[in-house]
């Protein structure tokens, strides 16, 4: 109670997500930008709390967040058509 009921919680690291307070005392963990699983496909985030008593009390938790991958890249012809031979007596699967 008082002071020492008081807590702030930060994330120790540069990752693109961020802590939004809910309601005293309780947060949220959200995507603060854009992510690319091509890119960083897990994150490794270390939420800190500390506490406004005196001693200020802290401690910490790893959290391990994997990005599901999504088809976010469409499919790209390079040339508006294309010419095949295919010859008539090949076998199917060929």
């Amino acid at each position: 109670s008082g002071q020492n009921g008081l807590v702030n919680c930060y994330i120790q690291e540069d990752v693109p997500f961020k802590l939004e307070s809910t309601s005293k005392n309780y947060y949220k963990l959200v995507i603060d930008s854009a992510l690319d699983r091509e890119q960083m496909a897990e994150y490794n985030v270390t939420i800190a709390a500390t506490d406004k008593g005196k001693p200020s009390l802290f401690s910490s938790t790893s959290v391990t967040l994997h990005i599901s991958d999504i088809n976010d890249n469409a499919p790209v012809f390079h040339q508006a058509s294309y010419l095949v031979h295919v010859a008539e007596n090949n076998p199917p699967g060929a």
